[in-house]
């Protein structure tokens, strides 16, 4: 699969369409975001997965297929797929983030 990440930036209520493939992760870096799955076919019934995620969750995209991102409120979000080695990477720099933003929260009350 091909290394990349790309970072997203959605205002509350905005919607992304966006095709995906297994393998990618999507990181929720501030805010809060639903994803609804690439339709599936399980036992004949079509039906679209709805993951909620907010502020430091991931998801991994399992199936391969057009999904709708749609913020719940003003979200940050990393897309990211190739290697376990760079995924590893962006979950560490993301966590540094985080704390970062922690920090700078509680000292200015913002």
């Amino acid at each position: 699969m091909e290394e990349f990440s790309q970072r997203i930036i959605l205002q509350a209520g905005q919607r992304l369409p966006r095709y995906v493939k297994p393998g990618m992760h999507i990181v929720v870096v501030a805010g809060g975001l639903r994803i609804e799955g690439p339709l599936s076919t399980p036992d004949g019934h079509t039906m679209r997965p709805v993951v909620a995620l907010r502020e430091g969750e991931t998801h991994l995209v399992s199936d391969t297929g057009w999904i709708c991102l749609s913020a719940t409120s003003t979200a940050e979000l990393i897309c990211m797929g190739g290697s376990a080695e760079a995924r590893s990477l962006w979950r560490r720099l993301l966590a540094a983030l985080g704390l970062m933003r922690r920090g700078t929260a509680s000292r200015y009350g913002t």
